[in-house]
């Protein structure tokens, strides 16, 4: 029983380990974003986070790849955001050509 409890306490540890990782780089991702994003940029953000949470996750990722890439100067705009926003969510013309 011993091993038994062992194992379990170990799991339970890197369980443990793994979420505080992922709440670590949680917390440091939204810092990054609050300082790349303007007050309009933000708002328009959490309110996409509310209604679209797959977009929302999907922009903040385009957004720290073009940081990291040094796209950026300075903050997003509004504008910028919708601009980025719409590029996600353009969708791909399927065209069938029949012989």
């Amino acid at each position: 029983m011993d091993e038994l409890e062992e194992l379990r306490q170990k799991k339970l540890q890197q369980l443990q380990q793994q979420y505080q990782q992922q709440a670590e780089q949680e917390q440091m991702k939204k810092q990054l974003i609050s300082k790349l994003l303007d007050q309009k940029a933000r708002e328009r953000l959490a309110n996409l986070r509310l209604a679209n949470p797959e977009l929302a996750e999907k922009a903040e990722q385009v957004i720290i790849y073009m940081s990291q890439s040094g796209q950026l100067r300075g903050v997003i705009s509004d504008e910028l955001l919708k601009q980025i926003l719409m590029k996600l969510t353009e969708k791909r013309e399927t065209k069938i050509t029949r012989k």
